[in-house]
């Protein structure tokens, strides 16, 4: 084969390649034959907590990719974080922040398409910048907001296309919200996940919604998974962390178990929050009894799980666990 042959034969393979890399960079996955019939689940309104999504283009065009929840004052929220050593920027912010008590409001700001993890000190001046227009644009402390990312690691996260997008969510804040702020935390996920359900403590309803991202790794630990959970209960004042702790268990056996994982290694970037509005006045939960009792006798508590109604089971054993 002589030069100019070779030539239109690399021609060609550049070509068809560039072509696969378009159609990547625009693709829609299949549904998982997996998802639930029915959909994402109806979830009831929690009392106190507001969504927001956008499309920021930090990986895709045309897709939602950052979500806002904002909570009230008063809100107490609680973390399950990696525990592996290179945690992302945003877990190692979220931990530092979330063992400060405060009556401040709350906000959790997500984007998918980016982990901003392996990114070093530019890691961290993107959460910083994050933090500072989320406060300035909802009221609520800088030390009060939590981040989270997922997706490529040791990329910069372009968080310039999130800030300018931050006015928007503020705006479109709205309780009912819940549904597209799940799936603009996906990235592989074919479908968005989420779950609720409605017991009964001291004779108060309480009522539980939350969603979460993660495909196709299942252990050790947390995974691909990010996980928010709010509830309406009040917590115990006297015993916060271990109340906090045993509610957290409790949900997380309706979407997820602790116990999934990337390729054998614990992810950079996963978490699961629990946010609980203080102000309500639905089942007090006095650590350790109604919330063990639940817990121990899940069928107390009937789940809707994606379209299909189910149960959850024994709970897991947690990782560390931090309040605010």
């Amino acid at each position: 084969m002589g030069k100019k042959a070779r030539i239109r034969k690399l021609k060609k393979k550049v070509a068809r390649l560039k072509a696969r890399l378009a159609a990547a960079q625009t693709h829609t996955f299949d549904v998982s034959p997996l998802a639930p019939v029915g959909g994402f689940p109806d979830l009831p309104v929690i009392n106190g907590v507001r969504f927001a999504s956008a499309q920021a283009g930090v990986k895709y065009a045309g897709r939602s990719d950052v979500m806002l929840a904002l909570m009230d004052a008063g809100t107490r929220v609680a973390g399950v974080f990696t525990r592996s050593a290179t945690r992302s920027a945003n877990v190692l912010d979220c931990q530092e922040k979330i063992g400060a008590d405060s009556d401040a409001g709350a906000a959790i700001i997500v984007n998918s398409g980016n982990s901003n993890a392996f990114t070093g000190r530019a890691g961290e001046e993107s959460v910083a910048a994050i933090c500072k227009a989320v406060a300035e644009a909802t009221g609520v402390p800088e030390g009060r907001v939590f981040t989270s990312s997922t997706g490529v690691i040791g990329e910069r996260l372009p968080h310039d296309r999130i800030i300018a997008k931050i006015d928007e969510l503020a705006a479109g804040l709205e309780a009912g919200g819940a549904a597209e702020a799940a799936r603009a935390i996906m990235t592989t996920d074919t479908f968005p996940k989420g779950a609720s359900a409605e017991v009964s403590v001291g004779g108060k309803p309480v009522k539980i919604a939350g969603f979460a991202k993660g495909s196709g790794m299942i252990a050790p630990d947390m995974a691909t998974m990010l996980v928010y959970i709010f509830t309406d209960a009040e917590v115990s004042p006297t015993r916060p962390i271990r109340s906090a702790r045993r509610c957290m268990v409790s949900c997380l056996t309706l979407p997820n178990r602790l116990c999934a994982t990337a390729k054998g290694r614990r992810s950079l970037s996963r978490c699961v929050f629990l946010a609980r509005d203080r102000t309500s006045r639905h089942g007090f939960m006095r650590s350790p009894s109604p919330i063990r009792r639940w817990s121990r006798r899940p069928l107390r508590a009937k789940t809707r799980i994606g379209g299909a109604s189910s149960w959850p089971s024994a709970s897991p054993v947690p990782p560390p666990i931090a309040t605010s």
